[in-house]
């Protein structure tokens, strides 16, 4: 069992912060920050990171064309795969903006250029190539 420690007035275990972050950033990247191997400095530094923008072609012309439960469903479906996908790949969200979303690799764990970047387009061209096989 993790240690509780105090967090403004209440006691919080690790275990409790961990589910409110699990679906944010990658268990290995809090795992780094609890273990003391990743300082958040206070200052701006200066890295090498990839950063890629998601977003659905047509969003609002199939919004308006779609009753409100199928659009929220399917909105659900398509932003839970984004993140599924994200963190199975070393990245993390740093915002959902509508159907869009903003999707980093390099922070805070550190990786090669050329890595960030086949982590950051395999998993969505894996995607595409099963949609266009209709094998999702």
């Amino acid at each position: 069992m993790m240690p509780a420690f105090a967090l403004d007035e209440g006691f919080y275990s690790l275990e409790m912060i961990w589910l409110v972050f699990q679906n944010s950033i990658p268990e290995d990247h809090f795992k780094l920050l609890l273990e003391g191997k990743v300082k958040l400095p206070l200052t701006p530094q200066e890295k090498i990171i990839t950063i890629m923008f998601t977003d659905i072609v047509g969003y609002t012309t199939l919004m308006e064309s779609m009753r409100i439960d199928g659009f929220v469903s399917l909105l659900k479906a398509h932003l839970t795969m984004i993140n599924a996908v994200t963190i199975s790949h070393g990245g993390y969200i740093d915002k959902f903006l509508g159907d869009s979303a903003m999707i980093i690799w390099g922070a805070p764990a550190k990786c090669d250029p050329a890595e960030q970047a086949f982590r950051a387009c395999s998993p969505w061209r894996s995607l595409k190539e099963a949609r266009r096989w209709g094998l999702q």
